[in-house]
């Protein structure tokens, strides 16, 4: 493993791969838009010049077609869109698609308003309709300072306002505040379900610098009865259309295969998230297809096939038309924000790991590659290695394409390769300079690395990740531990202790299965992962076995986690008001909602009771109940037997 991650460390371009960073941030790639397929041709005209097989694959997208869970949407063409205010001392321009993408809401609907002007109606009483009796509110510009989906069902459908201008910005305590980021806009965006129903408005997106200056204005012009006014201008269209996801493949020996995959989407420029990780999986695939061609690596025994996806929705299509195929994918890496300069502002790269209803294999064959990778330079004395970039391993997350294919139903355990804190996520403040090119080439090394090893998996890469996924059971042993001394209830420690020792025991099935020579190895391992819970066990004060009960059994067939809820109830009355119910009831009050609504679908293996599959659920994301889980059910379609 050391020599083949030497070649891919000194062939591999941090700089290449940032210069592909910078051509994918040029591009407008909100998803399902005129700007990400330029976005998508133009990755698939590099690779091929490179000489790697690549090919631009397209879906019907038309609030029509259902992918699994996923219900496709309205394609998004902006031209352009500009905001206006008119002062004293002539127009001040607030907001420009042409300079900064994210000024303007994306999927905003057309406007002109260039000749008439519109009053601009400072929203500070609250975010309910009862708090403006008597305000008028009709064909003026609101001006929202927190999120605008509070407003979405009076305020533009029964008062008549026409748009809005907000300066929200998303904080994040610890990490930024609107002071942090005084100069930056916040990525904004409707998600329209039905188009001609509902309203057609508009939004453009401020500074905060630019909205405490706008408030002071209102309020000031409010003492004399008046209200600030704005032309501006939205050229926009809606319509059915299709959505891209690029796809290469370099081949192996075999028909199985190992996937790497990153989302292309986002606004300009969005560059650490996520023309990174796009630039890092581009720069892998030249990586190792010349590495390969001049014979400086062994012949892949399993392809190595890379997808560069509109997050979550351009996933959904791509693997429900590959359903058939799915079983040849032994495993994957999730790239998504792999470059941030961490001298400011950027967090350590991140691995996530896999839901205990997955297989560990994946996450600990990565934890080597990053071991070897973080080797990076001599300490004190020689052979005494540290690493120059910072990095956590971390448990099983949702947020983006990894939690898709990680369902035990899709079957193709993977990985995050992540940054996380990030100072400038999801705002205009996400450009090519915050993105270093030695992180990118990090990344490139770890993904690259995890890559070939998963595709030419032997007895060294067993052994190894064997050794591995034995260390991190005894962290996790040895957390429970802690976890007691902290004075935890020891009966749901034992139940932890069985669970996560089930998972890693997973893990060595698995390592069997992808290196049947490695049976012995694996063997051994499972055993020793038994007597390390055993004496976690006995440490606890040998906590029984839950009680076994009889129980109704879920059966799920659809395939994927569910994003969208909201969506599940199509045209079903009686699901749409459970869904109102579980909303209002449920998920508003529970911390980590769809972690734990992730979860209890993984869990739901056609063996395991619902109330097995809720504790399985609650054990790992620490939240969530009985009868949550039972109200969530009655949203989609479960059978329990």
């Amino acid at each position: 493993m050391k020599e083949y991650l030497e070649k891919i460390s000194s062939f591999g371009s941090g700089e290449r791969a940032h210069q592909r960073v910078r051509e994918i941030a040029s591009f407008h790639r909100i998803q399902c838009s005129t700007g990400l397929r330029q976005a998508a041709h133009h990755c698939q005209q590099v690779l091929e010049s490179q000489g790697i097989c690549a090919r631009v694959i397209s879906y019907p997208f038309d609030e029509k077609h259902w992918y699994w869970g996923q219900r496709s949407f309205l394609e998004w063409d902006c031209k352009g869109g500009w905001l206006d205010l008119l002062t004293e001392k002539g127009r001040q321009r607030l907001a420009d698609f042409d300079t900064c993408a994210t000024s303007v809401m994306q999927k905003s609907g057309p406007c002109d308003y260039s000749s008439q002007p519109l009053d601009i109606v400072l929203m500070d009483k609250g975010s309910r309709k009862e708090d403006y009796e008597g305000v008028d509110l009709q064909g003026k510009l609101l001006f929202l300072r927190e999120p605008f989906a509070a407003y979405m069902d009076w305020a533009f459908t029964e008062k008549g306002a026409v748009g809005f201008v907000t300066d929200y910005l998303r904080e994040v305590p610890g990490v930024r505040s609107r002071e942090d980021l005084y100069d930056i806009r916040n990525y904004t965006s409707f998600w329209w379900k039905d188009w001609e129903k509902e309203p057609h408005i508009f939004g453009f997106v401020l500074t905060p610098r630019q909205g405490d200056a706008l408030a002071g204005l209102c309020r000031e012009m409010r003492e004399e009865g008046k209200y600030p006014q704005a032309l501006c201008k939205m050229d926009t269209r809606l319509y059915p259309g299709e959505l891209e996801v690029v796809e290469a493949f370099l081949p192996g020996e075999t028909e199985e295969e190992v996937l790497v995959l990153a989302h292309l989407c986002h606004p300009r420029p969005s560059a650490n998230d996520n023309a990174s990780g796009c630039a890092v999986a581009m720069e892998l695939l030249r990586t190792l297809h010349e590495l390969l061609e001049r014979g400086e690596l062994p012949p892949l025994r399993r392809g190595i096939r890379v997808c560069l996806v509109p997050e979550f929705s351009g996933t959904y299509p791509y693997l429900c038309q590959r359903e058939g195929e799915l079983s040849r994918i032994v495993g994957a890496i999730n790239l998504d924000m792999v470059g941030g300069r961490q001298s400011r502002g950027y967090g350590p790269l991140t691995l996530s790991d896999q839901p205990w209803s997955s297989s560990p294999l994946v996450t600990a064959l990565s934890d080597v590659v990053l071991r070897q990778v973080k080797s990076q330079c001599e300490v004190l004395k020689q052979g005494n290695m540290a690493p120059l970039f910072n990095s956590h391993i971390g448990p099983f997350v949702p947020g983006s394409d990894h939690m898709i294919l990680s369902d035990p139903l899709v079957g193709i355990p993977c990985p995050m390769l992540g940054q996380w804190p990030d100072l400038y996520y999801h705002t205009s403040g996400d450009t090519p300079e915050q993105v270093d090119p030695q992180m990118l080439h990090n990344s490139l090394c770890i993904a690259a690395g995890f890559a070939y090893s998963l595709a030419n998996f032997g007895e060294e890469e067993a052994g190894r990740t064997l050794w591995r996924l034995k260390g991190r059971h005894g962290e996790e042993m040895e957390r429970l531990g802690d976890a007691c001394l902290m004075g935890e209830d020891k009966t749901t420690l034992g139940e932890k202790a069985r669970a996560i020792t089930q998972f890693y025991v997973r893990g060595c099935e698995d390592a069997i299965r992808l290196c049947p020579a490695a049976k012995e190895a694996g063997l051994r391992t499972e055993e020793s992962l038994r007597r390390a819970m055993e004496e976690t066990l006995e440490a606890l004060g040998d906590p029984p076995l839950p009680e076994k009960k009889a129980g109704k059994v879920p059966q799920r067939t659809l395939k994927g986690p569910i994003i969208h809820l909201e969506d599940m109830p199509r045209e079903d009355e009686e699901k749409k008001q459970a869904y109102k119910v579980y909303e209002e009831q449920y998920r508003k009050g529970c911390p980590d909602a769809m972690l734990f609504e992730t979860l209890l679908l993984f869990a739901m293996d056609g063996e395991r009771t619902l109330e097995e599959c809720v504790r399985l659920a609650q054990l790992e994301a620490g939240t969530g109940s009985q009868e949550m889980a039972e109200a969530f059910l009655k949203i989609l379609d479960i059978d329990l037997k």
